[in-house]
């Protein structure tokens, strides 16, 4: 019988290695470790879904709104253009009216017959003293000296159609009104004149203004309305009724300038 062998009484159970419970800690702290970048996914998802509920929430209310804007704002453009395109046909009608009263007066036309004269220039008178106030505050409002300058004519224009109409009302009458009456009838080529100058002056600013935009139509308006502006100054200083068919002729060929 063989003796059984036993392990040497010196032997020992392997060690285990103390480095002071480091490697259990470094095993916790890797278990625990933060993700840096954790953050900024949750702050992501989390804006997406606010940007999502908003956009659920505001859309059906702001969208509809907003297209309703646009419509009021191209609604507002294409009335400020029919607006804009009704006040000078406006002009136009009233200037045209002018000229023919001009010429039927000159021609004798209104003998016995007064009140036509009294009506049309009373019209044109009432007509461009509100289109003058009107191109006047535009012009000062939009810092327009076009428009300024043009309101003024169309001012000049109406008083000397206004004390016209005043004149021709009175011509038979006595005493105080007929004073006055003569009175009136001593402006009537002042103002003509004035008003004259004032078309004169707006194209002569217009032929600039379309020399240096290189703009032909405009360059070629401006010359017809200081043509018109100068038979205006001669027909009121006398120049008879071929200064105002001059006018006539001139202010027809503008208006086809200008709209064609």
């Amino acid at each position: 019988m063989k003796p059984v062998s036993r392990l040497p009484l010196t032997a020992r159970a392997p060690r285990r290695h103390d480095d002071g419970g480091r490697t259990k800690g470094a095993q916790h702290e890797s278990t625990h470790a933060v993700d840096p970048n954790a953050g900024e996914r949750v702050g992501s998802a989390t804006n997406d879904l606010l940007t999502r509920a908003l956009s659920t929430a505001v859309t059906p209310f702001v969208v509809p709104r907003a297209e309703q804007l646009v419509r009021m704002y191209n609604a507002t453009e294409a009335a400020s253009e029919n607006e804009s395109g009704w006040m000078r046909g406006t002009q136009y009608l009233l200037h045209s009216t002018h000229l023919v009263l001009e010429t039927a007066e000159l021609a004798h036309v209104f003998t016995g017959a007064a009140i036509g004269g009294v009506i049309g220039n009373g019209l044109v008178g009432a007509g461009m003293t509100a289109l003058g106030i009107s191109h006047i505050v535009d012009g000062v409002r939009e810092h327009s000296g076009e428009q300024i300058m043009e309101g003024t004519g169309a001012l000049l224009l109406g008083a000397r159609s206004g004390l016209e109409a005043v004149v021709m009302g009175a011509e038979n009458a006595h005493g105080v009104v007929a004073t006055l009456a003569e009175e009136a009838r001593e402006t009537l080529a002042p103002l003509g004149v004035a008003y004259g100058a004032a078309e004169a002056i707006l194209g002569t600013k217009r032929v600039v203004d379309g020399i240096l935009d290189k703009d032909r139509p405009k360059t070629l308006a401006g010359l017809l309305t200081m043509g018109l502006g100068t038979s205006i100054c001669a027909a009121s200083l006398g120049a008879g009724v071929p200064a105002v068919a001059t006018a006539s002729i001139l202010l027809a060929a503008r208006v086809v300038i200008e709209e064609r």
